[in-house]
């Protein structure tokens, strides 16, 4: 079966339902792939209730509801054959509502996310290619390449204004400080939670005559390395600068810092306002900045204190 065969029979299915019961997993692949599919209800005039999870179990499926799993599902062998899922883990449920890029020979790893996957089934609910670039932060939170299916909707989303493509840091962060303050995925020695020293290489690199507040981005990135450098990997320091992407339609524009503030948001029991923000409403966005931020200084934190163990073990 082709997935636009089988994101087809998931899409009829919940064009079925009245009211649909949706869990998403917690991270941003999953709180994507729900709201994807919770925008395309709600235009559907399909009534939902999403709630985001870190697991499930069959318990939480046995109600007399429509259930819809998005990146959750696929691994469960005992899954009631009529619940709906769009994912794209290893499939051992054999369900006949199963839209999961593995079951139609696309690499689920690289080549398709679950919040593509959704986009897929979106579209056969309706007119949603505007949801183009809620497929990016699955794309980037589950590490997956630009490439195959990801490579044609991203296209399509650059086609459509959805996706603007750029180069710059790839750090997430409201302001510059931020972004190198809360630089977790790289972490970077000796900057990553430490805003004095951030300060002072900020200060080195200013040019008044230069944009960006004055900032010389070569100087910048120069300090970075020299001071980072001899802990951290050239691979990491390397992926600080590349590819970046506007998303046109969504309320934190920059798609790392999307990505970023879902994922901690998602992970640290907030998904209700991950997912929110996915669904385009603004109402709770400094509180959501503020999430990731106190999230990421936790894990800089811990990495910190693990780096400083090894250094004193002479690891």
């Amino acid at each position: 079966m082709s997935l636009e065969t089988a994101a087809g029979t998931v899409a009829e299915q919940i064009r079925r339902q009245e009211y649909v019961e949706v869990y998403a997993h917690h991270d941003a692949d999953g709180i994507a792939a729900s709201s994807i599919l919770c925008h395309a209800m709600l235009r559907a005039g399909i009534r939902f209730r999403l709630r985001v999870r870190q697991e499930i179990s069959l318990s939480d499926l046995a109600g007399d509801v429509a259930y819809l799993l998005c990146d959750l599902g696929a691994g469960m062998e005992d899954l009631p054959r009529d619940v709906m899922v769009v994912d794209h883990h290893l499939p051992l449920s054999e369900g006949e509502f199963h839209a999961n890029p593995r079951l139609c020979g696309i690499d689920g790893d690289r080549e398709l996310s679950a919040a593509g996957t959704a986009y897929v089934v979106a579209q056969k609910l309706g007119d949603n290619r505007d949801l183009a670039g809620l497929v990016i932060p699955g794309i980037i939170g589950d590490g997956q390449q630009m490439k195959g299916k990801n490579l044609e909707i991203f296209n399509e989303g650059i086609a459509n204004g959805i996706i603007v493509p750029d180069r710059g840091l790839t750090l997430p962060g409201r302001d510059m400080t931020e972004r190198w303050y809360m630089a977790m995925s790289p972490y970077l020695d000796g900057i990553s939670g430490a805003e004095e020293r951030i300060t002072a290489i900020l200060d080195q690199s200013r040019d008044p005559s230069q944009g960006d507040n004055g900032l010389r981005l070569d100087t910048l990135l120069s300090q970075v390395v020299l001071e980072a450098a001899p802990k951290t990997t050239a691979a990491s320091l390397l992926s600080v600068y590349g590819d970046t992407f506007h998303l046109q339609r969504e309320v934190i524009e920059d798609a790392h810092a999307l990505t970023a503030v879902i994922d901690a948001c998602g992970k640290t029991g907030f998904g209700d306002i991950a997912a929110t923000l996915c669904l385009r409403s603004s109402h709770y966005l400094d509180r959501a900045w503020e999430i990731a931020r106190r999230h990421r200084g936790r894990v800089i934190e811990a990495v910190r204190t693990v780096h400083t163990e090894e250094g004193y073990k002479g690891v």
